[in-house]
């Protein structure tokens, strides 16, 4: 089973101005639900497709042996009702004048808060913070922490809606503007030289500041100063408060911000909100248009199951920094270019000046763009210089036409890491690379009318061809992956079948292939089995020459969509022979000769 066991990686994030670096939020439902007790090969689907997550500590301390590259949520002055901060330490608790609690204003209603807003200027509550937040990184083996709620602006409020400026507990008067901000900065100041080598992700309001000054604020600059990466909830694409246009809070002002925290040394990562295709391409052109491989993204919507090929792409090195006309952004890369339209935009043409390729494979050599509209673009390259030479049945190695949910390994100079591949346009999901070939799963989609336009992107070019397709085409997995000898198949009591552990006559073997076409349900591409699925046309099966009872054909739980679970009982006839020829037929099309299953 070593075979199907790397079915799953691929490409690991690289910090490359024309890559994505992706961070996801393990907090919220998209992904939270898939690290329960999550499987091997999902495990693997983090690892090779995540950079880092913001976690929740206790609950993510288990799950740091298999992804270590956590960072430890902490929010930097809500105190949680009930909490043991409240019962002991009131005076931690801002007040207005009358002595009324104030709060963190966040997920509240009829007058109350989740959470009260804690005094950042209480050397005690601050001592209490940092020990709390240092001790938890470092007592479980977080590398950073993610720190929300670093607001440079007064967020202190009633619970109805109504921002309050606390009492001072200094001075004993309304807290001031620049108070407020100078007691933060100094607040993380104090954090960032307790815990030097810890990595601080400062979650903050990138508009935040005096008016007219901004983050050029001393205190600002100082806060900006204290991370390694600040991060923008809402990114681009989520932010319906931008404007167009050159003012205070345009999308060119927002740009504009990430610059200066660049200069500064800073990284900055953009955390959408759950977007469609189209959102997650504006929040993409966003991000290329500022990354300098320091950046980070991620949005809400995202699964292991619905993982979005867009941030897959490799637009190469950047030709320049971004450039702003007519309220269009653009950047170029030597591998594509990103284009952005500003809200508010009124529809244009812009001719891009060569063929390019959208990420669902269309080609354009202009494009209409309008009010909040993003395209990514990939340059085209001629296919004559790296032609696609061979795609085979990834459990058989043979040739021959592409199926439903086929997995198949394409051969082509061009394929190798990273790389993506499309059929009619749809993405497939990659699953294996190695130099000059990759395995990816064809979509269960696959249109069955016609040969199918096989595209293969990496490196900056792209190169096609023509396929024909079937409604099957199986394969056994073999335990040598060159698609004869013994099969990838497990005994009844789920032990590898082999010579010296061979599988009884009559009883049930666990069979592991490709290539059997669409299932019922239609499952996702990409994602890992959690429910059964079957074929649609009944499987049969034959061991060493006698036919054998087919108890179940359909999708392999635990394993990716397109590989093929067929659980077969061993009909009497076959016993004594260690190593019996098996077969698998689906309608018209059967597996290729020279599989065996070993039978006492």
């Amino acid at each position: 089973m070593a075979t199907l066991a790397i079915a799953q990686t691929s490409p690991s994030p690289a910090a490359s101005p024309g890559r994505v670096t992706y961070i996801a939020n393990s907090g919220t439902p998209n992904i939270l639900s898939y690290l329960t007790n999550p499987l091997q090969l999902l495990e693997q689907w983090f690892q090779s497709h995540i950079a880092a997550m913001i976690v929740y500590p206790p609950m993510f301390d288990a799950s740091l042996s298999w992804f270590p590259n956590g960072y430890a949520y902490f929010d930097l002055y809500g105190i949680q009702k009930g909490s043991w901060e409240e019962l002991v330490h009131p005076e931690w608790i801002l007040h207005d004048q009358s002595g009324n609690r104030l709060y963190l204003p966040y997920n509240c209603s009829g007058g109350t808060c989740a959470q009260y807003a804690a005094d950042v200027a209480n050397p005690a509550f601050r001592a209490a913070w940092i020990a709390d937040m240092a001790g938890t990184a470092w007592g479980a083996g977080y590398p950073g922490v993610f720190i929300d709620d670093v607001n440079m602006n007064f967020q202190v409020g009633d619970g109805s809606g109504t921002l309050v400026a606390p009492v001072d507990s200094n001075t004993g008067q309304p807290m001031t503007y620049d108070a407020w901000r100078n007691y933060v900065a100094g607040f993380l100041e104090q954090a960032r030289t307790a815990t030097r080598g810890l990595k601080l992700l400062e979650n903050t309001l990138w508009y935040a500041g005096p008016p007219g000054v901004q983050d050029a604020d001393p205190a600002i600059q100082r806060q900006i100063a204290t991370a390694d990466t600040i991060t923008l909830e809402r990114g681009v694409a989520s932010d319906t408060g931008l404007s167009g246009g050159t003012g205070g809070l345009s999308v060119y002002a927002f740009l504009n911000y990430v610059d200066r925290v660049h200069a500064a040394g800073k990284g900055v990562n953009f955390q959408e909100y759950a977007l469609d295709p189209p959102g997650q391409e504006y929040g993409l052109a966003s991000y290329f248009l500022i990354s300098n491989g320091s950046d980070s993204i991620g949005d809400a919507s995202t699964t292991p199951d619905n993982w979005w090929p867009g941030y897959d792409v490799d637009l190469g090195t950047p030709l320049g920094p971004r450039t702003y006309q007519n309220g269009i952004f653009e950047r170029d890369f030597t591998g594509g270019k990103v284009l952005l339209g500003e809200p508010g935009l009124a529809a244009q043409t812009v001719d891009l000046g060569g063929l390019f390729a959208r990420l669902d494979g269309t080609r354009v050599s202009s494009v209409s763009i309008g009010d909040r509209q993003g395209y990514v673009l990939v340059g085209v390259a001629s296919s004559s210089a790296s032609p696609l030479s061979v795609v085979v049945n990834a459990a058989s190695q043979t040739a021959g036409p592409a199926s439903p949910g086929e997995v198949v390994t394409l051969t082509a100079s061009s394929a190798g890491t990273p790389a993506q591949v499309f059929f009619n346009g749809v993405a497939a999901p990659v699953v294996s690379v190695a130099a000059n070939a990759l395995n990816a799963v064809v979509p269960f989609g696959l249109d069955l009318t016609h040969a199918a336009q096989v595209e293969i992107r990496q490196d900056q070019s792209i190169v096609d061809e023509s396929v024909s397709v079937a409604a099957a085409a199986p394969g056994i997995f073999t335990t040598s992956a060159n698609g004869s000898g013994p099969g990838a198949i497990l005994n009844q009591d789920y032990s590898l079948n082999t010579a010296a552990n061979p599988a009884a006559a009559g009883s049930v073997i666990m069979v592991y292939a490709t290539g059997f076409g669409a299932l019922n349900p239609p499952p996702t591409d990409g994602s890992i089995t959690q429910t059964i699925a079957t074929t649609l046309t009944p499987v049969t099966a034959t061991i060493g020459g006698f036919a054998a009872d087919v108890l179940y054909a359909g999708a392999a739980p635990g394993l990716i969509e397109g590989v093929t679970q067929i659980n077969v009982r061993v009909p009497a006839g076959a016993a004594g022979n260690p190593a019996a020829a098996i077969s698998l037929t689906i309608g018209a099309f059967t597996s290729a000769s020279g599989v065996t299953v070993s039978v006492q």
